[in-house]
């Protein structure tokens, strides 16, 4: 999109799946009885820990620009068929994303809102410096002037 900007990165943790072949879900368990038990491991992120957006309406427009800015490049990057939302994390090492795609049923699990999703995404994005530093293209006129700063 802009190949004269050459910002820092944004990376995601690497997650693993445990199972315990040998443990079972008990019955009357939510995910149903006689399942293998399986859980998620991840490293941990040392640092102050900020929840930016969540997977529907709500961004920390008054936080830091770039994990906004990501979730609307990750929108403009894959034309319009998926956003990555529910930006979390430690500075810019994030965890724990969803991702909301133009799909039916969805594709990415029970956090991908579908087109409903995408359409909260544009309906509550401010665009920031980075965004347009970026170039990316506004959806909603308003616009926010305060975070991260591209000089």
């Amino acid at each position: 999109i802009n190949a004269e900007y050459m910002g820092k990165p944004v990376e995601f943790i690497q997650v693993s799946v445990i199972e315990f072949l040998h443990l079972y879900l008990p019955s009357g368990s939510p995910a149903g009885a006689g399942g293998c038990l399986a859980m998620t491991v991840e490293p941990r992120l040392e640092g102050p820990w900020v929840k930016h957006s969540n997977n529907y309406d709500w961004q920390d427009v008054q936080g830091r620009n770039t994990p906004l800015a990501f979730s609307h490049f990750t929108l403009q990057f894959t034309e319009y068929s998926l956003v990555v939302v529910d930006i979390q994390g430690v500075y810019d090492c994030y965890t724990d994303p969803a991702i909301h795609s133009r799909q039916t049923p969805p594709r990415y699990g029970p956090t991908d809102l579908g087109p409903k999703g995408m359409e909260q995404f544009l309906l509550n994005h401010q665009c920031n410096d980075i965004c347009r530093q970026l170039k990316l293209r506004a959806y909603n006129p308003k616009t926010i002037d305060t975070g991260t700063k591209i000089w």
